[in-house]
């Protein structure tokens, strides 16, 4: 049962993720998780592409939705615009603003929540669009922090240019503190699954599917294994 002998029998607007459930467990009996994982993500890519660039009338990407089993897939947050909304509004009615800031920099530059709450705004140059992140290297290295010079991404500089102070701490706001809020904003939310983790995730992402190349994304995200940073490629058709 390929992909193409599938599809061709299901008009693209009918298509629900009840289908791509029957094809995903034939191909199981068949051929490898892994397998299944690079076909699902070619197929996800393509009916993107129909939506936005062919005007093909179907509602979202119903791949997006399905998870292979034992695939590193099998964790990755479906995360849609209307629950970002929804999460971001949580924040929002929030008294401390920082736990909304918090978010929208995780979303726009891939960091971890430590890196984040480390920023000070002595370690940003909006002028020439770097950031001086403290990071921890990992085990093997002896686990010692290590300044990264990262790019600023144009969307974390201009939602840092509307801050209103510069100086000290970019976000006031302790650990325990951003955890509780954020927790309690998913929530709400109705996004119970879902970790502050998992931005990260989100954020390279959405950086692979800009454009970006995984040199550009590496000096974002702090990878310094390729093969690493690939488990966060949900666009890619190379793997």
């Amino acid at each position: 049962m390929t992909a193409e002998s599938w599809l061709g029998d299901i008009p693209l607007s009918d298509l629900q993720i009840k289908h791509f459930a029957v094809w995903r467990d034939e191909r199981l009996l068949k051929v490898k998780p892994n397998t299944v994982m690079r076909e699902l993500r070619i197929l996800r890519v393509l009916i993107d592409w129909a939506r936005d660039e062919r005007g093909a009338e179907i509602q979202g990407n119903p791949a997006r939705h399905l998870r292979v089993r034992g695939t590193g897939d099998a964790r990755a947050p479906f995360f849609t615009d209307e629950d970002e909304q929804r999460l971001l509004f949580e924040l929002s009615q929030m008294s401390n603003p920082n736990h909304l800031r918090l978010t929208k920099l995780a979303l726009a530059t891939g960091f971890r929540r430590s890196e984040l709450l480390s920023l000070a705004w002595r370690n940003i140059d909006l002028k020439k669009n770097k950031i001086y992140v403290q990071r921890k290297e990992c085990a093997a290295r002896g686990g010692s922090n290590s300044i990264s010079i990262v790019p600023l991404p144009s969307n974390a500089k201009k939602l840092l240019r509307s801050f209103e102070s510069k100086e000290g701490k970019v976000l006031s706001i302790t650990k325990g503190a951003a955890r509780n809020g954020f927790d309690k904003a998913r929530k709400r939310a109705e996004l119970n699954t879902l970790r502050f983790h998992d931005l990260r995730h989100i954020a390279i992402s959405r950086m692979w599917s800009s454009g970006m190349n995984a040199l550009e994304i590496s000096a974002c995200s702090g990878h310094r294994d390729i093969k690493m940073l690939m488990r966060y490629s949900h666009y890619q058709l190379s793997f």
